[in-house]
């Protein structure tokens, strides 16, 4: 329909280096005829030779506050009871991924209700589950049976995402109200992220980031 074709690549940050490296042969080859969009969570993930051949638009993420309202407005709408306290509880869990958090809503409603989280089975599979029992153990300071839930829950590839929600709700642990110590524990968990890509098991790092963090 016109000049250029039109080429999509969502998540393009799980290319591997290879990879995107014949992308980038792909798109000097075709430049003439197509265009390319990539999309990614992730941007340090994609090689140099790629980003410097396109232009670049960053999304912040939204305000959490916007996001507890937004998903407030759907459970009234679909006259689903629920609590504050609930709701803050999945926002949290899923922040700020908003698709996630109203997938966790509707897994988790039953009869019109929502279920609080202690009465969320712990053994399931879905996404994102574990992480309920995990923001409890962080709120009571148990980084003990934290590291023991994270290490039995958490599957390879979604070692990064339980970093980034440890950095979400760090401050809502006992251990960690006090500023000095917050940072303290955010300079813990960058140390143990940074090494994530490094390490040949990332659960025996992940675990040394655990007891580091119950230790101050």
């Amino acid at each position: 329909m016109g000049k250029f074709k039109i080429v999509n690549l969502e998540e393009a940050d799980y290319l591997s280096p290879n990879a995107q490296a014949v992308l980038r042969q792909l798109m000097e080859e075709y430049s003439d005829t197509a265009r390319f969009i990539l999309t990614c969570n992730y941007e340090n993930k994609i090689i140099p030779a790629i980003k410097s051949r396109c232009q670049q638009f960053r999304f912040t993420k939204p305000d959490r506050d916007a996001v507890l309202l937004f998903v407030g407005d759907i459970l009234l709408a679909e006259k689903v009871n629920f609590t504050l306290e609930q709701l803050e509880g999945y926002v949290s869990v899923g922040y700020p991924d908003i698709r996630k958090i109203i997938n966790l809503l509707q897994q988790n409603t039953i009869d019109g209700k929502q279920r609080h989280r202690e009465l969320l089975p712990l053994n399931e599979t879905e996404t994102g589950d574990y992480k309920f029992k995990l923001l409890e153990l962080i709120e009571t300071g148990d980084w003990v049976s934290a590291r023991k839930l994270a290490c039995a829950q958490v599957s390879s590839e979604e070692w990064e995402s339980v970093y980034t929600f440890l950095y979400e709700n760090l401050d809502k642990s006992p251990s960690f109200t006090q500023r000095d110590k917050w940072e303290a524990g955010i300079v813990i968990i960058a140390d143990h992220l940074y090494k994530h890509s490094l390490v040949a098991d990332p659960e025996i790092n992940a675990a040394a980031m655990f007891i580091r963090l119950g230790q101050i």
